[in-house]
């Protein structure tokens, strides 16, 4: 059975540069403010953390611009099209910021 949600983001990330981990801090401040939205950080390989319930690591996909970003999107995707149901989707890129509303 799916989880209901109203609300998934996903943040399309990257650990490789300084400033990325500092975003990577920032989201992590939100991530639990609002039980309402769910949010996902997608990262491809490598990363230097351990991954976290909030994160969909693919070990598989390497991180760059064409074709990883694409892959990593498409597999984020199915992965919450397979394991929740939600009204309202919103795909982020880890250096935009995202609002998370109270309701």
């Amino acid at each position: 059975m799916k989880s209901k949600v109203p609300v998934i983001m996903l943040v399309l990330a990257s650990d490789n540069q300084k400033l990325y981990k500092e975003f990577r801090r920032v989201y992590e401040s939100y991530l639990n403010t609002n039980p309402l939205i769910k949010v996902f950080m997608v990262y491809g390989n490598p990363v230097s953390f351990d991954p976290q319930s909030y994160d969909l690591y693919f070990p598989f996909i390497e991180e760059n611009t064409w074709p990883g970003m694409i892959t990593k999107t498409i597999r984020a995707m199915e992965y919450v099209q397979q394991h929740y149901q939600y009204k309202f989707f919103f795909g982020l890129t880890l250096a935009r910021f995202g609002f998370l509303i109270n309701y």
